[in-house]
């Protein structure tokens, strides 16, 4: 029988529960909206960083331009041993070069002093119908010897040299300084100058026998091979880019590191960054070979033959569409790396073949006495956490290095995998399902004669 002491206590342990109930139900909420807004600010960093991806890439690239003598040399150097870029240099120095001359002023001077030695009439009418040839002959040794100061070995050798003396004017032709080799307008026409190149071309010239080469004057003429309006906005904004272009792809880096770790499922977080990684990517290396589709176009407009603007955009973009091709790469590879880890039957299958493959190397490396004791255990219990960090490092690594190379790229995940492996490996090994926890050890037989 239920005394009316029993039914107070009941009544009171009913309201306690009723009040602990009411304080779950009141937390409920804000843990689902703490959740919402987690996923809210992950989704919103990957975005951020999907649309940095090409802008830190075409910044990083500018900055290493600009401050880099090796990475510049490696971009503008090669152009020397293009025949598209050989074959303008040809047209464009021997052209300046008889304009500088005047060829025609040179030769008609010569057989007006000829014509003054008192030579026969017929003499002087051949010397008469000699001018127009000479002149021409002259023009055409002008340009057999650029032809052949060009296509020498020497050349190339001409043109690093250049390259190397104006490195530092390549970073005062954001503003249009016509010092150096590289200009850029204020019109936005960014320009190679021949003034070097002919000049040693001229010596050349001398060193084959060609002795009037040493009358030609100085020439100051550019080759013209781009104009944009954004290179305008990137001769104002050269500080800014200088001072951001290694800052564009750390902020880059730290938005999609955000993003993952932001995330509630750190793996629907990391494949988020790598879709994101990869539409950048790639994007960034299709519009690049859009652009080479359409430079052809624009070259009547800029004054260059097709092919030579061809080439020159190759040269400069191809570094950055490379660039975009292995960060899509990178991007594809997270992709796979979260769908491994997720709840598909295929991914939980090679999740058992490996963790199968790993625990027999543990095991073993256990039996030859390779214990890893207590830092095992910890790495056992911050794995996740070591996984993301890893492929962090690696990113951040991509990121920096510039130029980046498929070496680069192979030796990084090369590295990566590695350091994965060695956290999976140096785990203690798990205990067996079917094992006792404390297995006695039986005791020794006793011997007669003891």
């Amino acid at each position: 029988m239920v005394t009316t002491d029993d039914a107070e206590e009941l009544r009171e342990h009913l309201a306690t529960l009723e009040r602990e109930n009411a304080e779950l139900r009141a937390h409920v909420p804000d843990r689902r909206r703490a959740g919402a807004w987690r996923a809210v600010l992950s989704a919103l960093c990957i975005v951020l960083a999907t649309i940095l991806v090409p802008v830190a890439t075409v910044g990083g690239w500018a900055r290493a331009e600009l401050v880099d003598e090796e990475s510049f040399l490696a971009t503008f150097g090669p152009m020397a041993d293009d025949p598209e870029i050989q074959r303008y240099v040809i047209e464009t120095a021997s052209a300046a070069i008889v304009d500088a001359v005047d060829v025609e002023q040179l030769t008609g001077d010569l057989f007006d002093g000829i014509a003054t030695l008192g030579l026969p009439e017929r003499a002087q009418a051949a010397l008469t119908l000699l001018r127009s040839p000479a002149a021409e002959g002259v023009k055409s040794l002008i340009g057999t010897g650029v032809t052949t100061a060009v296509e020498s070995d020497a050349f190339p050798q001409a043109w690093r040299t250049a390259l190397v003396a104006s490195h530092r004017a390549l970073a005062a032709a954001a503003t249009g300084d016509p010092s150096g080799t590289v200009t850029l307008s204020a019109t936005g026409e960014v320009g190679i100058q021949l003034a070097p190149i002919i000049e040693e071309v001229k010596t050349q010239l001398v060193v084959g026998g060609f002795a009037f080469a040493g009358a030609i004057p100085a020439v100051d003429v550019t080759i013209v091979v781009a104009q944009s309006d954004s290179l305008v906005l990137l001769s104002t904004a050269y500080a800014l880019a200088d001072a951001i272009g290694w800052w564009l792809p750390v902020v880059t880096l730290a938005l999609f590191a955000g993003g993952v770790l932001l995330a509630r499922d750190r793996r629907i977080g990391m494949r988020g960054a790598g879709i994101g990684l990869a539409i950048g990517g790639f994007l960034l290396a299709a519009a690049f070979s859009l652009g080479a589709v359409l430079v052809p176009g624009a070259a009547p407009s800029l004054g260059l033959p097709a092919g030579a603007l061809s080439s020159l955009y190759a040269h400069l973009v191809g570094r950055m569409q490379d660039t975009g091709v292995l960060l899509g790469l990178i991007g594809v590879f997270l992709i796979i790396l979260a769908w491994a880890k997720g709840p598909a039957r295929t991914a939980r299958s090679v999740r058992t073949a490996l963790g199968g493959v790993n625990e027999s190397i543990r095991r073993g490396l256990a039996a030859r006495g390779l214990r890893t004791g207590h830092l095992g255990a910890t790495v056992s219990r911050h794995a996740a956490s070591l996984h993301v960090g890893i492929v962090v490092v690696a990113l951040a690594v991509l990121f920096v290095v510039r130029p980046l190379s498929a070496g680069t790229l192979w030796t990084v995940a090369l590295v990566a995998v590695a350091v994965w492996w060695a956290t999976e490996l140096i785990q203690p090994p798990r205990a067996r399902p079917d094992a006792p926890a404390d297995a006695p050890v039986p005791a020794e037989p006793l011997r007669s004669g003891a």
